[in-house]
Protein backbone atom coordinates (compact mmCIF):
# COMPACT_ATOMS: atom_id res chain seq x y z
CA UNK A 1 0.00 0.00 0.00
CA UNK A 2 1.39 3.37 -1.01
CA UNK A 3 2.20 5.63 1.95
CA UNK A 4 0.40 8.94 2.18
CA UNK A 5 2.18 12.18 1.41
CA UNK A 6 3.49 14.37 4.20
CA UNK A 7 2.86 18.08 4.71
CA UNK A 8 5.96 20.29 4.80
CA UNK A 9 5.01 23.18 7.15
CA UNK A 10 7.73 25.65 6.13
CA UNK A 11 7.12 24.96 2.46
CA UNK A 12 3.39 25.63 2.97
CA UNK A 13 4.16 29.03 4.51
CA UNK A 14 6.58 29.88 1.71
CA UNK A 15 4.12 28.81 -0.95
CA UNK A 16 1.36 30.78 0.74
CA UNK A 17 3.55 33.89 0.64
CA UNK A 18 4.47 33.40 -3.03
CA UNK A 19 0.82 33.00 -3.96
CA UNK A 20 -0.10 36.10 -1.98
CA UNK A 21 2.61 38.43 -3.31
CA UNK A 22 1.86 37.45 -6.91
CA UNK A 23 -1.74 38.70 -6.50
CA UNK A 24 -1.38 40.87 -3.39
CA UNK A 25 -3.83 43.56 -4.48
CA UNK A 26 -6.64 41.12 -5.25
CA UNK A 27 -6.11 39.03 -2.13
CA UNK A 28 -6.01 42.03 0.22
CA UNK A 29 -9.04 43.58 -1.49
CA UNK A 30 -10.99 40.36 -0.97
CA UNK A 31 -9.92 40.35 2.68
CA UNK A 32 -11.55 43.76 3.14
CA UNK A 33 -14.67 42.57 1.35
CA UNK A 34 -14.68 39.45 3.51
CA UNK A 35 -14.81 41.59 6.67
CA UNK A 36 -17.77 43.51 5.26
CA UNK A 37 -19.57 40.33 4.20
CA UNK A 38 -18.98 38.84 7.64
CA UNK A 39 -20.73 41.79 9.30
CA UNK A 40 -23.68 41.53 6.92
CA UNK A 41 -23.94 37.76 7.41
CA UNK A 42 -23.67 38.12 11.18
CA UNK A 43 -26.62 40.51 11.20
CA UNK A 44 -28.67 38.19 9.00
CA UNK A 45 -27.82 35.10 11.07
CA UNK A 46 -28.68 36.88 14.33
CA UNK A 47 -32.08 37.86 12.96
CA UNK A 48 -32.88 34.34 11.80
CA UNK A 49 -31.61 32.69 14.99
CA UNK A 50 -33.71 35.00 17.18
CA UNK A 51 -36.78 33.14 15.93
CA UNK A 52 -35.53 30.10 17.86
CA UNK A 53 -34.61 31.99 21.04
CA UNK A 54 -36.92 29.82 23.15
CA UNK A 55 -34.30 27.06 22.93
CA UNK A 56 -30.72 28.14 23.61
CA UNK A 57 -29.24 24.98 22.07
CA UNK A 58 -31.37 25.27 18.93
CA UNK A 59 -30.51 28.95 18.61
CA UNK A 60 -26.78 28.21 18.89
CA UNK A 61 -27.10 25.40 16.36
CA UNK A 62 -28.88 27.60 13.81
CA UNK A 63 -26.20 30.27 14.26
CA UNK A 64 -23.43 27.68 13.86
CA UNK A 65 -25.03 26.15 10.76
CA UNK A 66 -25.65 29.42 8.95
CA UNK A 67 -22.28 30.97 9.80
CA UNK A 68 -20.56 27.67 9.03
CA UNK A 69 -22.12 27.36 5.58
CA UNK A 70 -21.50 30.98 4.58
CA UNK A 71 -18.01 30.82 6.07
CA UNK A 72 -17.18 27.64 4.16
CA UNK A 73 -18.30 29.15 0.85
CA UNK A 74 -16.20 32.25 1.43
CA UNK A 75 -13.20 30.24 2.63
CA UNK A 76 -13.29 27.84 -0.31
CA UNK A 77 -13.36 30.83 -2.67
CA UNK A 78 -9.71 31.45 -1.76
CA UNK A 79 -8.83 27.88 -2.71
CA UNK A 80 -10.68 28.00 -6.05
CA UNK A 81 -8.97 31.29 -6.91
CA UNK A 82 -5.53 29.93 -5.93
CA UNK A 83 -5.99 26.72 -7.92
CA UNK A 84 -7.06 28.58 -11.05
CA UNK A 85 -4.15 31.00 -10.64
CA UNK A 86 -1.54 28.25 -10.25
CA UNK A 87 -2.86 26.55 -13.39
CA UNK A 88 -1.80 29.68 -15.24
CA UNK A 89 -5.37 30.59 -16.15
CA UNK A 90 -6.64 34.15 -16.22
CA UNK A 91 -8.16 34.99 -12.83
CA UNK A 92 -10.66 37.70 -12.02
CA UNK A 93 -12.15 38.97 -8.77
CA UNK A 94 -15.35 37.02 -9.31
CA UNK A 95 -13.40 33.77 -8.95
CA UNK A 96 -13.29 34.40 -5.19
CA UNK A 97 -16.99 33.54 -5.15
CA UNK A 98 -16.55 30.12 -6.74
CA UNK A 99 -17.31 28.58 -3.36
CA UNK A 100 -20.90 29.77 -3.85
CA UNK A 101 -21.13 28.18 -7.30
CA UNK A 102 -18.93 25.06 -7.61
CA UNK A 103 -19.90 21.76 -5.89
CA UNK A 104 -22.11 23.73 -3.51
CA UNK A 105 -24.27 20.77 -2.52
CA UNK A 106 -21.28 18.69 -1.44
CA UNK A 107 -19.73 21.60 0.45
CA UNK A 108 -22.96 22.40 2.30
CA UNK A 109 -23.51 18.74 3.22
CA UNK A 110 -19.99 18.37 4.62
CA UNK A 111 -20.30 21.63 6.55
CA UNK A 112 -23.63 20.57 8.05
CA UNK A 113 -22.13 17.26 9.22
CA UNK A 114 -19.11 18.98 10.76
CA UNK A 115 -21.25 21.63 12.45
CA UNK A 116 -23.78 19.17 13.88
CA UNK A 117 -20.98 16.96 15.22
CA UNK A 118 -19.44 19.95 16.97
CA UNK A 119 -22.78 21.14 18.33
CA UNK A 120 -23.67 17.71 19.70
CA UNK A 121 -20.29 17.62 21.38
CA UNK A 122 -21.08 20.96 23.03
CA UNK A 123 -23.84 19.26 25.02
CA UNK A 124 -21.19 18.16 27.52
CA UNK A 125 -20.64 21.84 28.39
CA UNK A 126 -22.84 23.18 31.24
CA UNK A 127 -25.64 25.40 29.96
CA UNK A 128 -24.49 28.30 32.16
CA UNK A 129 -21.29 28.46 30.12
CA UNK A 130 -22.77 27.65 26.71
CA UNK A 131 -25.41 30.39 26.97
CA UNK A 132 -23.26 33.01 28.71
CA UNK A 133 -22.62 35.16 25.62
CA UNK A 134 -26.30 35.12 24.74
CA UNK A 135 -27.45 36.28 28.16
CA UNK A 136 -24.78 38.73 29.32
CA UNK A 137 -24.71 41.41 26.65
CA UNK A 138 -26.42 44.08 28.70
CA UNK A 139 -26.15 45.58 32.19
CA UNK A 140 -23.63 47.74 34.00
CA UNK A 141 -19.99 46.94 34.72
CA UNK A 142 -20.66 45.68 38.26
CA UNK A 143 -23.31 43.23 37.09
CA UNK A 144 -21.05 42.04 34.31
CA UNK A 145 -18.21 41.47 36.81
CA UNK A 146 -20.52 39.45 39.04
CA UNK A 147 -21.59 37.40 36.04
CA UNK A 148 -17.96 36.61 35.22
CA UNK A 149 -17.33 35.60 38.83
CA UNK A 150 -20.29 33.23 38.73
CA UNK A 151 -19.01 31.85 35.46
CA UNK A 152 -15.60 31.26 37.02
CA UNK A 153 -17.23 29.15 39.72
CA UNK A 154 -19.05 27.12 37.08
CA UNK A 155 -15.77 26.58 35.22
CA UNK A 156 -14.05 25.29 38.35
CA UNK A 157 -16.93 22.93 39.12
CA UNK A 158 -17.08 21.47 35.63
CA UNK A 159 -13.42 21.50 34.62
CA UNK A 160 -13.51 17.85 33.47
CA UNK A 161 -16.43 18.36 31.09
CA UNK A 162 -14.83 21.51 29.71
CA UNK A 163 -11.53 19.70 29.16
CA UNK A 164 -13.33 16.87 27.34
CA UNK A 165 -15.09 19.38 25.09
CA UNK A 166 -11.90 21.37 24.42
CA UNK A 167 -9.71 18.43 23.42
CA UNK A 168 -12.51 16.66 21.54
CA UNK A 169 -13.13 19.85 19.55
CA UNK A 170 -9.45 20.04 18.65
CA UNK A 171 -9.55 16.41 17.53
CA UNK A 172 -12.62 17.00 15.37
CA UNK A 173 -11.02 20.09 13.87
CA UNK A 174 -7.96 18.04 12.96
CA UNK A 175 -9.93 15.13 11.49
CA UNK A 176 -12.23 17.38 9.42
CA UNK A 177 -9.47 19.77 8.36
CA UNK A 178 -9.45 18.84 4.64
CA UNK A 179 -13.06 17.69 4.18
CA UNK A 180 -14.35 20.99 2.81
CA UNK A 181 -11.47 21.19 0.31
CA UNK A 182 -12.34 17.72 -0.99
CA UNK A 183 -16.03 18.56 -1.26
CA UNK A 184 -15.62 21.96 -2.91
CA UNK A 185 -12.52 21.50 -5.07
CA UNK A 186 -12.88 17.84 -6.05
CA UNK A 187 -16.64 17.36 -5.72
CA UNK A 188 -16.37 14.38 -3.36
CA UNK A 189 -19.55 13.26 -1.63
CA UNK A 190 -19.66 14.10 2.10
CA UNK A 191 -18.72 10.66 3.42
CA UNK A 192 -15.83 10.26 1.01
CA UNK A 193 -14.58 13.79 1.70
CA UNK A 194 -14.58 13.20 5.46
CA UNK A 195 -12.91 9.81 5.13
CA UNK A 196 -10.18 11.29 2.94
CA UNK A 197 -9.65 14.13 5.40
CA UNK A 198 -9.43 11.83 8.40
CA UNK A 199 -6.95 9.47 6.76
CA UNK A 200 -4.61 12.25 5.64
CA UNK A 201 -4.94 14.33 8.80
CA UNK A 202 -4.09 11.41 11.10
CA UNK A 203 -0.94 10.58 9.14
CA UNK A 204 0.10 14.26 9.26
CA UNK A 205 -0.83 15.13 12.84
CA UNK A 206 2.62 16.35 13.90
CA UNK A 207 3.13 18.30 10.68
CA UNK A 208 -0.29 19.96 10.98
CA UNK A 209 0.35 20.95 14.59
CA UNK A 210 3.74 22.38 13.58
CA UNK A 211 2.12 24.40 10.79
CA UNK A 212 -0.61 25.73 13.09
CA UNK A 213 1.95 26.74 15.74
CA UNK A 214 3.95 28.62 13.10
CA UNK A 215 0.78 30.32 11.92
CA UNK A 216 -0.19 31.41 15.46
CA UNK A 217 3.28 32.84 16.09
CA UNK A 218 3.35 34.55 12.71
CA UNK A 219 -0.12 36.03 13.11
CA UNK A 220 0.51 37.25 16.65
CA UNK A 221 3.83 38.94 15.87
CA UNK A 222 2.69 40.68 12.70
CA UNK A 223 -0.67 41.76 14.14
CA UNK A 224 0.90 43.24 17.28
CA UNK A 225 3.69 45.08 15.49
CA UNK A 226 1.37 46.51 12.83
CA UNK A 227 -1.45 47.39 15.26
CA UNK A 228 -3.84 45.13 13.38
CA UNK A 229 -3.20 46.51 9.88
CA UNK A 230 -1.06 43.49 9.07
CA UNK A 231 -4.20 41.35 9.03
CA UNK A 232 -4.76 42.47 5.44
CA UNK A 233 -1.61 40.51 4.63
CA UNK A 234 -1.69 37.81 7.29
CA UNK A 235 -5.21 36.54 6.60
CA UNK A 236 -4.65 35.79 2.89
CA UNK A 237 -1.13 34.51 3.60
CA UNK A 238 -2.37 32.07 6.25
CA UNK A 239 -5.37 31.02 4.16
CA UNK A 240 -3.16 30.29 1.15
CA UNK A 241 -0.67 28.41 3.34
CA UNK A 242 -3.45 26.14 4.59
CA UNK A 243 -4.57 25.58 1.02
CA UNK A 244 -1.01 24.62 0.09
CA UNK A 245 -0.95 22.10 2.94
CA UNK A 246 -3.95 20.44 1.31
CA UNK A 247 -2.40 20.77 -2.14
CA UNK A 248 0.73 18.94 -0.97
CA UNK A 249 -1.35 15.87 -0.11
CA UNK A 250 -2.78 15.38 -3.60
CA UNK A 251 -1.42 12.49 -5.68
CA UNK A 252 0.97 13.47 -8.46
CA UNK A 253 -1.64 12.71 -11.10
CA UNK A 254 -4.13 14.95 -9.32
CA UNK A 255 -1.80 17.72 -8.20
CA UNK A 256 -1.80 20.91 -10.23
CA UNK A 257 1.36 21.83 -12.10
CA UNK A 258 2.55 25.33 -11.29
CA UNK A 259 5.66 27.50 -11.18
CA UNK A 260 5.88 27.99 -7.42
CA UNK A 261 8.75 25.55 -7.01
CA UNK A 262 11.07 27.93 -8.84
CA UNK A 263 10.72 30.41 -5.97
CA UNK A 264 10.75 27.94 -3.06
CA UNK A 265 13.29 25.91 -1.15
CA UNK A 266 13.17 22.13 -1.05
CA UNK A 267 10.31 20.78 1.01
CA UNK A 268 11.25 19.98 4.58
CA UNK A 269 9.84 16.47 4.59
Amino acid sequence: MKSMKKIAPLYALQAGWVRYKNRAGMYSAFTVLMFILSLVIAGFVTSVASVFSTSAFLERTIVALLTGIFGAMISMGWAHFARKDEKGLLVEFGDFFSGFKVNVRSLVAVTVIITLATQLLSLVVPEEIASFTLESNEGDAEELMMAFQDLQLVYSEHINEIAIYFFSSLLLGLLFMFAQYRASLEGDDPVRAIQWSMAHAVSNTINIIALLVLIVVLTTVITVFTLGLGLLVVIPWVTLSLYDAYDQLLPDVESVEHELDDELTTRDE
